[in-house]
């Protein structure tokens, strides 16, 4: 059956819609979902552009929405820089792609920025995203009896991505959807995203939490101080509680304590004594850290490339400057230090400012569209925390679609440019 024009504009916007409710459904809980349904999105969005003449609408986008474009542009092609000049050396072939995520953001970004639904849509989807990673690392945690329920890769992304779409779906007013089931299956998405992170035991993610919670107050205009203190003290009873009936959680809090102690008594020892002693996790990630600097140090430019940190680190523990447990591993454990060790300055500067640039997109928002400007401040805010200790934010493919497709969607809805409009306009 022959669709009409008008009936291929009704259906792609529900393609694009049906995509972005069903991109946050399973990422966490089934392998490479959220890096497909990126791909099905950047798709669709060419699709979308590539249906109808270019109009101005493209280039005449405001200055900020255009540097904010480039800077995908520029972090992707300094990557392509860095492993070039570094000889391409080990490049494995999912790797380019992994960085390409940056690019394909760009359509999704120019369509998705006239779908006045686009945010709705997100958000059911995260919201029947945490209920279903609740139900699966419970399942883990509680009748496989895991102490770090894994989903579909690991707690470590997990735990942190079900409570970021939390944090975010608190600060969409759920109390203003339209129909009481989705606002009972919001609800109960807040409530599950953050049940989720508690079973992972994911601390980055609890640490990203802790520091959002504290600063969210802040956010608001209208917050009173007798509201922040109930708001700090009912967070600190909770955390009380949660620490003392949840075993895999204290587990997890007291190995932080032991694990600073030995650290301590193991940075007295001579370096060659230290090479001889087994590491802890918190003593492994500092000596992971001050490799990664030393090592990009000596690289300012280009940086490394993936490939070549690995051999450069081996070089460091065979010349006995380094822990010889260094040789086991291929990331230093800090999206920052990632960026340093592996693109250089320049490869950090326009990591920096990716971060940045979109920060201060929402903050001019403040008064505007303040549901947009917490959300997107709190999404940004969460993972450059959690950067702080895992460079798998930025440097694994499932995780990067995460953040960049809900990063692209919150910007692109504030900066709607019509909101009475239909999507079909991008058709016509």
């Amino acid at each position: 059956m022959m669709l009409t024009r008008a009936g291929f504009k009704l259906d792609l916007e529900s393609v694009l819609k049906s995509l972005l409710f069903l991109f946050p459904v399973l990422a966490v809980s089934v392998k490479s979902w959220a890096s497909a349904f990126h791909f099905l999105l950047f798709v669709a969005s060419l699709i979308a552009i590539t249906n109808r003449k270019l109009r101005s609408d493209y280039v005449r986008l405001p200055g900020d929405e255009r540097i904010f474009l480039i800077l995908l542009l520029l972090v992707y092609a300094w990557y392509l820089v860095s492993e070039i000049v570094n000889g391409w050396h080990g490049v494995r072939s999912h790797w380019p792609w992994i960085d390409f995520r940056y690019v394909m953001a760009i359509p999704v970004y120019l369509v998705l920025k006239e779908i006045n639904a686009a945010h709705h849509w997100l958000m059911r989807g995260a919201a029947v995203g945490c209920i279903v990673a609740a139900v699966y690392s419970g399942y883990q945690a509680f009748h496989l009896q895991l102490d770090a329920p894994m989903g579909a890769y690991h707690h470590l992304f997990l735990g942190p991505v079900s409570a970021a779409f939390s944090l975010i779906m608190v600060l969409s007013r759920p109390r203003e959807w339209n129909t009481w089931f989705w606002r009972v299956v919001i609800y109960l998405g807040i409530v599950s995203g953050f049940a989720a992170l508690l079973f992972s035991t994911a601390r980055s993610g609890m640490l990203a939490l802790l520091l959002i919670l504290v600063a969210l107050p802040f956010l608001g205009s209208r917050v009173t101080l007798k509201q922040t203190l109930w708001a700090y003290i009912s967070a600190v009873l909770i955390l009380v509680t949660l620490f003392s009936v949840y075993s895999p959680l204290k587990s997890e809090v007291l190995d932080v304590v032991d694990g600073l102690k030995e650290h301590w008594s193991q940075s007295q020892l001579p370096r060659e004594e230290f090479h001889k002693q087994s590491l802890d996790n918190i003593t492994s990630r500092l000596e992971m850290w001050r490799s990664a600097w030393v090592i990009g140090a000596q690289h300012p430019v280009f940086g490394t490339g993936r490939q070549g940190y690995t051999d450069q680190l081996h070089d460091m523990v065979a010349r006995g400057e380094g822990h010889p447990w260094l040789k086991s591993t291929e990331l230093p454990h800090s999206a920052y230090f990632y960026h340093f060790t592996m693109r250089g300055i320049a490869g950090f500067v326009l990591f920096l400012l990716l971060l940045s640039w979109p920060l201060l997109m929402f903050l001019r928002l403040r008064t505007k569209d303040p549901v947009k400007f917490k959300q997107g401040v709190v999404w940004i805010m969460f993972f450059a925390i959690v950067g702080l200790t895992q460079s798998s934010v930025f440097s694994r493919g499932h995780y990067l679609s995460v953040f960049i497709v809900v990063l692209v969607v919150l910007l692109g809805s504030s900066n709607h440019l019509s909101k009475d409009k239909s999507a079909a306009m991008y058709f016509r």
